[in-house]
């Protein structure tokens, strides 16, 4: 597994926390499909971006413009401002975060209708911004066995989530296991920065910034030691 260089990608986290990071790939990235020297750049090229280069992280913002939000089907202009009804005025959505993404993520991914929230409690989290209802419970279901066996604290990712984002252990785990689960053995032929991003992403967004972070750890680490 890799030394020195790679880990820069992680520039903006904690010291410790890329230690313990980098410690964890080395010692378990086979074990999730991580173990040529191409599927550790492109592992740490989306980590880089999902993450914004700091592995404890948690989805702040949501990329949703004022018109795209008016064609919700839970959104209104003339709506009144009060809750309910299922449908949300416009105006108060977006001066909200958690009603931005209770509305955007809910009702896909494991989650409720924007009432429940689910698309606020389960936004992203960790190394490659673990998303939605089934993606916690798949990983929760993971976690409280393979960390009790590595004798760490594990408490219920799905009752605690902010656990992804506050622990270096259980944001890296997160990103090694939805690698396994969603990226190795899922692309056909060579692995591209595009085919990553489908599978890690669900479409092409950030496509731009993942092929610079692919393409400055390429030509700058050697992960062959």
């Amino acid at each position: 597994m890799p030394e020195g260089k790679p880990w820069l990608a992680l520039g903006s986290a904690d010291e410790t926390d890329v230690k313990t990071f980098k410690d964890l790939v080395t010692k378990f990235g086979d074990q999730f499909g991580i173990d040529n020297q191409t599927e550790v750049k492109h592992f740490l090229a989306q980590v880089a971006h999902e993450s914004r280069s700091r592995i404890l992280t948690t989805e702040d913002a949501i990329d949703v413009t004022r018109e795209e939000m008016k064609r919700s089907r839970y959104v209104k202009s003339n709506e009144p401002r009060r809750d309910g009804d299922g449908i949300y005025n416009l105006d108060r959505v977006m001066d909200s975060e958690e009603l931005q993404f209770s509305i955007e993520y809910g009702g896909r991914m494991g989650n409720g209708g924007p009432e429940t929230r689910d698309g606020w409690t389960y936004r992203g989290r960790g190394g490659i911004q673990l998303t939605g209802t089934n993606n916690y419970e798949a990983f929760n279901s993971f976690y409280q066995t393979f960390a009790q066996n590595q004798g760490w604290a594990h408490p219920n990712v799905l009752q605690n989530p902010g656990h992804v984002a506050g622990n270096v252990r259980a944001a890296t785990m997160a990103a090694l296991h939805f690698w396994k689960n969603n990226v190795d053995g899922e692309i056909e032929g060579d692995l591209t920065v595009k085919k990553v991003t489908h599978k890690v992403n669900g479409g092409e967004h950030g496509l731009d910034t993942r092929e610079t972070e692919f393409e400055a750890i390429k030509n700058n680490v050697n992960c062959s030691n």
